[in-house]
């Protein structure tokens, strides 16, 4: 370690350049950046100074050596903090030259906005439907609407017990009266009456469409029952109830996701979600056994390439009656 300082004093003084040629720097390099090293040379040199002013060999000649030492230490300490000072200075400069050429290449605020990417619109959610677990899907599907979400889900394991009650209900409402099952649209014979009361009193797999209507009279609803894949529907309810403003909605959908044969449905739970118009452009069956009136009641061919065109369905040029058998034909509800 003398040497090195030995070194620091002949460069500081011999050469009067202050470090300034990179050699000298080079060579000081480990006092530049390693303070904890300074420090320990300069305590050691404190030690080393004690020894020599306590020696009684040592001449005058090397006290004022000692000094000169002494002096290049500080001087050469001085220097260092004065090249930190500078390369602190240095590196702000660079930061802020940074910042500024920054701030010049930013794209302005309004720029952004013209260059934004425009949101997409958020998908409106698809209307949510009740899927039964039980197999009388229609049945089903009109008992939630009317008694709602938990009174469903309290059935559990009950649910053959209950609807043996509520079909019961109503044979016995219409026991009393027989004849108010004509104030229904569908049409009603006496003989059609009587099979209604006989399918309401036995259990099946789904409920037939007489009883749908019946359903529709005892709890005062507006019921329809949409194929939106073969774009036609059913509609039961009371005779009246069809002019009024806002009618007991209770709309059903053919499950299309149904692997079976035999149809299953499904419910719109929220009935105010669905508009009527949206039916404009489907086709309303004139009864579940028969889709299309009389072939007389149409009197142009026209007529009836209008509900081939709701359909979706290509209409070669045939004759009336052969358009009429295919229509008919799509449109059966099985």
């Amino acid at each position: 370690m003398t040497t090195s300082y030995r070194t620091l004093n002949q460069i500081f003084y011999n050469n009067h350049n202050k470090f300034d040629l990179p050699e000298s720097i080079k060579l000081l390099e480990e006092f530049f950046y390693s303070e904890s090293s300074f420090k320990e040379n300069t305590d050691k040199f404190s030690i080393n100074n004690n020894i020599e002013k306590n020696s009684n060999d040592e001449n005058i000649s090397n006290d004022k050596n000692l000094k000169n030492e002494k002096i290049g230490v500080i001087e050469a300490i001085s220097y260092i903090d004065s090249v930190s000072s500078v390369k602190k200075i240095t590196k702000i400069n660079n930061i802020n030259n940074i910042k500024k050429e920054t701030l010049k290449n930013e794209i302005p605020k309004n720029e952004i906005a013209k260059n934004e990417i425009p949101k997409k619109e958020t998908p409106k959610k698809k209307s949510k439907r009740f899927i039964p677990f039980y197999t009388d899907t229609i049945f089903w599907c009109i008992f939630h609407h009317v008694y709602g979400e938990i009174e469903y889900t309290m059935i559990k394991s009950k649910h053959g017990n209950r609807i043996l009650e509520e079909k019961h209900k109503i044979m016995e409402h219409f026991q009393k009266t027989p004849k108010s099952l004509k104030q229904t649209n569908v049409k009603m014979t006496n003989d059609r009456i009587k099979e209604t009361m006989s399918e309401l009193i036995c259990t099946k797999n789904c409920s037939s469409f007489l009883e749908t209507a019946a359903y529709a009279l005892y709890y005062n609803l507006s019921i329809y029952i949409i194929d939106e894949k073969n774009r036609t529907y059913l509609h039961f309810t009371k005779i009246d109830s069809e002019s009024q403003e806002n009618p007991n909605l209770c709309i059903l959908y053919v499950d299309e996701n149904n692997k079976n044969n035999k149809k299953t449905y499904n419910l719109l739970t929220d009935s105010s979600e669905f508009d009527l118009k949206t039916l404009d452009s489907f086709v309303c069956l004139e009864h579940f056994d028969k889709p299309l009136k009389s072939l007389t009641h149409y009197k142009k061919i026209a007529e009836l390439e209008e509900i081939a065109h709701r359909l979706g369905i290509e209409t070669p040029k045939v004759k009336k009656q052969e358009l009429y058998n295919l229509l008919a034909q799509k449109m059966a509800w099985t």
